[in-house]
Formats: C-alpha cells, sequence, structure tokens
C-alpha cells in the first residue's frame, strides 16, 4: 500500500501520520527532525563562537557567495529563496559591518564576501566541522559506516535540495571555497 500522509486531529492539531499501522515512518520522520534540530545547533554555536555579530541567515548568505563566487542581487535572492527586498537588506547590514563587498560591473552590481567575511565563513565551517567530528567520533566504525550510507542515500533523495550549499550556506568543506575567493 503506498504510504499517504493524512493531517489527523485525533492525535493533535498539526500532527502528521501514515497509514502504517506500526507507525515505522512516523519515528522515522521524528528521528530526522530529532537531528536536524542538532544540525541546527551545531550551526547556531559555531556562529556564536566564530563572535561574529551577524544572523544566521547573514552567515548564510555569505557562505552562498564564498560557495558560488560574486552574483547579483537578483541572483542572490533566488539562491538564498528570499526576496530582493530581504536580500538587499541583509546585504545593507553586512557591507555596514565590512563583511561584504559591492563591486560595480558592467552589468550592474556583483555581491562578494570581503576578507573578513570569507574568514567568519571559514571560521563557522571549521568550528562546524570540528563539532561534527566531536559527535561522529563517539559512533563505532560500524555505526559511522551506516551513517555515511544513509546520509549519502538521505541526500540523494532529497535531490534539488541538496544541490548548491551547505547547511545554511555555509562552505561543507572550507577549501571548497578558496576558489572562489579568487573570483
Amino acid at each position: 500500500m503506498p504510504l499517504h500522509l493524512v493531517c489527523s486531529g485525533e492525535i493533535g492539531y498539526g500532527r502528521w501520520v501514515t497509514e502504517e499501522p506500526d507507525g515505522r515512518l512516523d519515528a522515522i520522520l521524528d528521528a530526522v527532525t530529532a537531528a536536524s534540530r542538532v544540525l541546527m545547533g551545531i550551526a547556531a554555536r559555531a556562529l556564536d563562537r566564530s563572535k561574529a555579530d551577524i544572523t544566521l541567515s547573514q552567515c548564510r548568505l555569505l557562505g552562498t557567495l564564498a560557495q558560488r563566487g560574486p552574483m547579483n542581487l537578483v541572483g542572490l535572492a533566488r539562491a538564498l529563496q528570499v526576496n530582493p527586498s530581504t536580500a538587499t537588506r541583509m546585504c545593507d547590514r553586512l557591507v555596514a559591518k565590512g563583511l561584504l563587498v559591492r563591486d560595480r560591473a558592467e552589468g550592474g552590481v556583483l555581491l562578494r564576501p570581503s576578507t573578513a567575511g570569507l574568514e567568519v565563513v571559514e571560521a563557522v565551517a571549521h568550528e562546524r566541522r570540528a563539532q561534527l567530528q566531536r559527535i561522529v567520533s563517539q559512533l563505532d566504525e560500524r555505526q559511522q559506516d551506516e551513517l555515511l550510507r544513509c546520509m549519502e542515500a538521505f541526500r540523494g533523495a532529497a535531490g534539488d535540495l541538496a544541490e548548491g550549499q551547505g547547511a545554511l550556506g555555509v562552505l561543507s568543506d572550507p577549501s571548497a571555497g578558496r576558489g572562489a575567493r579568487r573570483r
């Protein structure tokens, strides 16, 4: 029988349940939700430890530009899936903090992280990876192999959602953004 998600008022407002009698999908969804909270907490903690006075959304903006290279405002807004006016306000704040540069180009204005902005992105990515390493190192080798297999399958199932940016747009591998710095 195909799985259908139905919103059940009997279990509580907005609770998604499956038609599966054993609740296996619910257990999986609960585990993935809990893991996503852990990952968001790690990202927030890494940003906090960087001492950068920016929001997670602003960090995501810097990370997106560090990973993809200079972009115009409309392209950046599209990549972040925000309105151009929201992207403009975020950029204005980052420019004022010296973390973002607006370069005049033939076709308009291109946005890129400043040297200080790239340092924030790298510091956050480094701290995030260190926290993840501490967690993963607590798993035995079999659990690590299973985690790798499951995370690769999850990313594959996510399709387009997994493409383009690391969590919050902060580089998954700090060395991956070094090419963007030279653009």
